[in-house]
């Protein structure tokens, strides 16, 4: 924070004390003396400014390249116009950055290019590679410094391992003043160093707004010099059915100062896929098992690239032509049988020309299992005999499942042909399959024999484990089974219990309150009858008199004796 508060106050002071003018537009520009460089060369980057009608005191940038093509080997300051460096020139060959910010004092540069520094490269891989501004400003010398900053002119430069010159050219300017060369891309034909197998050519450059003319010319000459002017100016240009071969596309612009340098961009086409070829067979080669392929082509335009090669139903496989060259070709085949070999040359453009043959392997006859045990105690080894052709490899394979990786032994026939395995290594319990087959000391593999079954059985400890544990599952539900119905009648007995209690509490209630009501209906009665025989006593009652009293005598009878009998029936 306190450098960059420094910085800025000195950058004010300069630009207060400093002379004023009108603020137009300046330039920032990176030009190499050459655009074509080899692989392993040093060469240098130049950055200038270019103001020439208003005078400037600060400039200051971040140039990018690109480091898997280049690195900085050191910047020089030699010949600079910066008179005071705010940030000393720095890179980094691992961002890829050259940073810079400097003060030219008064009364500053005004010019059609003034060098700012000097950035020393060495290339590293061929292609193109770019140089471009991610940043910058360049500040008028008019006091209160306005930035004039208009184009940053990016630079592209292309290496190759012979130094041939192969792309576009950003030379210097010849006449002071005069536009920078531009810069032409293509969107079609990306790289100058490919091939591309297409005709149609779209091309494009920036035109800075003082320029007036654009020249462009298209030819077979790397260096021409372009003669089609165009009033308006264009910025693309657009090139249908260009035919096979190298082509160089050129721009030059014009302003007032009269015509800049001239860029030249090389394009490379070829439509035409390499020359027909046959793929042929050695057929000493087959005779002996092993299947060797011949075959090679050429293309005029781009030249044969590599071949692809694809075998039956398998994956193509990238054979290059310089191998192709040394012919014989091996193909890596173990089985026997018939197939078919399909080549596929490509040029350099991705063209490509198709070839198809067929040849055979014969058939190498198939061991014989003769002997083997079809049921294996744990801890018994394994013994497989059988015959075959003498003096072979041969493999024993033991699988057990689809999705589980087999057990291999490998063994020899002798020079009658037998064969035995003998094989003491624990294998785990369980059902296998068993077959042999044998291979060649080419490499070639026969027909498996005959698979036959093999069971691996369980230790005996473990099956009486397996049995008891099988008891188990058949009693463990039923002991199960009757618990649950102890418990269900457990549950309805104690259920049942608790309802008789509740129902003989409710009558014995019931029962009291009945004797209690009827004791007090019958003490009622009793009265009102000896009310009556008293009054009888006395005096002789009247026939309704005598009809009650013989009622309440009887209703008191049947009442005891119904409500007597109700009792006993409810707690029956």
């Amino acid at each position: 924070m306190m450098k960059n508060s420094w910085k800025n106050l000195f950058l004010t002071f300069i630009f207060f004390v400093a002379g004023t003018s009108g603020a137009l537009a300046a330039d920032l520009i990176l030009q190499s003396s050459s655009s074509n460089y080899s692989v392993d060369s040093s060469f240098s980057v130049d950055v200038y400014v270019a103001s020439p009608d208003q005078s400037v005191n600060a400039v200051s940038g971040s140039v990018s390249f690109d480091n898997d093509k280049v690195n900085v080997s050191s910047v020089s300051k030699s010949g600079s116009l910066i008179s005071f460096w705010v940030q000393e020139p720095s890179f980094s060959n691992q961002t890829g950055k050259v940073d810079f910010e400097g003060i030219i004092l008064n009364p500053g540069f005004i010019g059609a290019k003034g060098k700012i520094l000097t950035i020393n490269f060495k290339s590293k891989n061929p292609g193109t590679a770019n140089f471009n501004f991610s940043s910058g400003s360049i500040l008028a010398n008019d006091g209160t410094g306005t930035n004039v900053l208009k184009n940053l002119i990016p630079l592209a430069l292309n290496f190759n391992l012979s130094g041939e010159s192969i792309s576009q050219s950003t030379s210097p300017s010849i006449v002071v003043g005069t536009p920078v060369a531009p810069q032409i891309f293509s969107s079609t034909h990306i790289d100058p160093n490919k091939w591309y197998s297409s005709g149609d050519v779209s091309l494009s450059w920036q035109v800075p707004s003082d320029v007036l003319e654009v020249k462009t010319l298209i030819g077979k000459i790397p260096n021409a010099t372009p003669t089609v002017g165009y009033i308006p100016v264009i910025s693309s240009k657009d090139i249908k059915d260009l035919d096979d071969g190298v082509w160089y596309f050129h721009v030059q612009f014009r302003n007032k100062n009269g015509w800049g340098a001239v860029s030249h961009f090389r394009i490379q086409i070829d439509t035409t896929p390499p020359d027909k070829f046959i793929v042929r067979l050695d057929e000493n080669a087959v005779k002996n098992k092993k299947p060797v392929v011949l075959f090679n082509t050429t293309d005029n335009s781009s030249g044969v690239e590599y071949y692809k090669v694809k075998v039956g139903n398998g994956n193509f496989v990238i054979v290059t032509s310089d191998k192709v060259k040394s012919n014989p070709y091996t193909l890596d085949q173990e089985e026997s049988g018939k197939y078919s070999v399909l080549v596929q040359a490509f040029d350099r453009a991705g063209n490509y020309e198709t070839s198809l043959t067929e040849f055979s392997i014969e058939s190498q006859e198939a061991p014989k299992i003769t002997s083997y045990p079809q049921t294996l105690s744990p801890g018994e080894p394994l013994i497989v005999r059988g015959t075959s052709q003498p003096n072979l490899t041969l493999t024993l394979w033991i699988e057990k499942g689809a999705n589980e990786i087999p057990i291999f032994y490998n063994t020899r026939s002798d020079e009658n042909g037998n064969f035995i395995f003998v094989s003491e290594e624990k294998i785990d319990p369980g059902n296998y399959k068993i077959w042999v087959r044998a291979i060649d000391d080419s490499g070639l593999k026969s027909l498996p024999s005959e698979k036959f079954n093999l069971l691996i059985e369980q230790p005996k400890v473990f099956k009486l484990g397996l049995s008891a544990i099988n008891t188990l599952n058949i009693i463990v539900p039923i002991i199960g089974a009757i618990v649950l119905i102890v418990i269900i009648f457990w549950y309805f007995w104690y259920k049942i219990n608790s309802f008789r209690r509740r129902m003989k509490s409710s009558i014995r209630l019931a029962e009291e309150d009945v004797h209690k009501i009827f004791d007090e209906l019958k003490e009622d009665l009793r009265d009102q009858i000896m009310v009556l025989e008293k009054t009888k006593s006395k005096r002789e009652l009247t026939k309704e008199e005598e009809i009650i009293l013989n009622k309440f005598k009887k209703y008191l009878y049947q009442a005891e004796k119904k409500i007597k009998s109700d009792i006993e029936k409810i707690e029956e």
